[in-house]
């Protein structure tokens, strides 16, 4: 794991203020506001977008850090360059 993979886990959005924030229409605005996902979306840039919208959705922080470096060890295995349109069922089995 690099410096820039934990970097990712552990920024907090900028401009919270705190850990509590009414989240009821937040994540649909991040997700239609900052990025347009799609199935050439490297898994790199999906996961750095899907911490921020588990943040917003309030998972605690070792939710979030556990599932993000499962993710990572999936992007070490097919590669972080990987579309995430790529992924298939046989690729997550293996």
């Amino acid at each position: 794991m690099t410096d820039s993979d934990t970097s990712v886990l552990d920024k907090k959005p900028e401009g919270q203020i705190s850990d509590h924030t009414d989240t009821s229409n937040t994540v649909s605005n991040l997700v239609s506001s900052r990025v347009a996902l799609s199935p050439s979306t490297s898994l790199a840039a999906a996961l750095s977008l899907w911490i921020e919208s588990r943040r917003l959705a309030d998972l605690s922080e070792n939710t979030i850090k556990n599932y993000g470096h499962d993710i990572q060890l999936l992007a070490k295995y097919v590669g972080g360059g990987v579309a995430v349109g790529q992924l298939t069922t046989q690729i997550l089995n293996n």
